[in-house]
């Protein structure tokens, strides 16, 4: 596996990893009949610590990867921006969780925040999925992706509630999605 690709992987597993402690320690968000999002376990003493590890880790690695990608990577520029952008918004979301409980302006600024990274990752899966990355492997990590943003969605119009389990399949999909991306756009570098 070439080094942006560790970088990447390392930080889904890093997300994990601390989503999974978060889940553990207050699986409420998980198992209620109205669902939060994983946002509320950055507003909890017990669970900031891994909340924080798993964004900032995941942002992390998507910045670690833009930074490390070789010079011949196909389509260099393009996931470069993707990498960058999904880290440097994914700290903004993750920095605005923090105090979005205090009051409404603040909570604002954290939807927007989380909105802004939400339709930056769009493009970004549909271009992992139909650009020059694409193969079987892409197309079922887009439909777990699809998934979680149908059932997002839904919630969000009230017809169901499950915006945990959306996100997780969003970003499950999404996040290994980049994974095998950029492992297969920057291959070539490896191979030479």
């Amino acid at each position: 596996m070439t080094r942006a690709a560790r970088y990447t992987l390392y930080g889904q597993l890093l997300f994990l990893g601390g989503i999974t402690v978060c889940a553990i320690l207050m699986p409420q968000f998980l198992f209620s009949a109205d669902q939060g999002g994983m946002s509320n376990y950055g507003t909890y003493a017990k669970t900031v610590i891994p909340f924080s590890v798993a964004f900032l880790g995941l942002a992390a690695g998507a910045i670690a990867a833009a930074r490390t990608l070789p010079e011949k990577t196909t389509a260099r520029k393009t996931l470069y921006l993707i990498l960058m952008s999904i880290g440097l918004l994914m700290i903004l979301a993750t920095v605005t969780t923090y105090p979005y409980r205090l009051n409404n302006t603040l909570r604002i600024v954290h939807i927007v925040a989380s909105q802004a990274l939400f339709f930056a990752e769009i493009p970004a899966a549909l271009w992992f999925w139909l650009g020059p990355a694409r193969g079987k492997t892409n197309h079922v990590l887009f439909g777990i992706y699809l998934v979680g943003l149908v059932l997002a969605g839904l919630t969000t119009f009230g017809s169901l509630h499950v915006l945990f389990v959306a996100e997780s399949l969003a970003g499950i999909g999404l996040g290994f999605l980049m994974v095998h991306s950029t492992h297969k756009l920057t291959r070539r570098e490896a191979q030479s």
